[in-house]
């Protein structure tokens, strides 16, 4: 069987725990290819973020960790979302530090994001079988991105 993962990142501002966070992700999808691949199934993975300057730092981990087929790519963001990502982050900082009213809110930034990935996707793997019941994801990851093809 063939297996799809994908993470997809609304970060915009890398600071050193938003890294780590990343970091993390990255090797949960290294593990989740390895484990899979030692029973028998091919997998190919996907992070992305929102713009291509944490790239370089994902494709250097990859490569330390062997696994420099898995991808990092660029949500490739119109002037638009870029700046409603932007408001959405503002007033998420705003919030977190008290000095706003509303409270911190990233469904627009994770919406859009998990959307771009999965047309990313689904453009780069036709016939792909997207699944949707967490219950089935690998390993119980919250995978952005799950799908197959048997």
């Amino acid at each position: 069987m063939k297996f799809y993962l994908g993470m997809a990142k609304s970060s915009l501002n890398w600071k050193p725990g938003q890294v780590r966070a990343l970091e993390v992700d990255v090797l949960q999808l290294v593990l989740a290819k390895k484990l899979l691949r030692s029973e028998g199934h091919e997998v190919r993975g996907w992070i992305m973020v929102p713009t291509p300057r944490i790239i370089p730092r994902i494709k250097g981990w990859l490569t330390k960790w062997l696994e420099p087929d898995l991808m990092a790519v660029s949500g490739d963001l119109t002037e638009g979302e870029l700046r409603t990502l932007k408001s959405e982050k503002s007033r998420n900082k705003e919030a977190i530090s008290g000095r706003c009213l509303v409270g911190a809110n990233a469904s627009f930034g994770g919406s859009l994001m998990e959307g771009k990935l999965r047309d990313w996707i689904k453009n780069e793997v036709p016939g792909i079988n997207e699944i949707l019941d967490r219950g089935q994801f690998p390993f119980g990851v919250a995978w952005d991105f799950f799908g197959i093809i048997e």
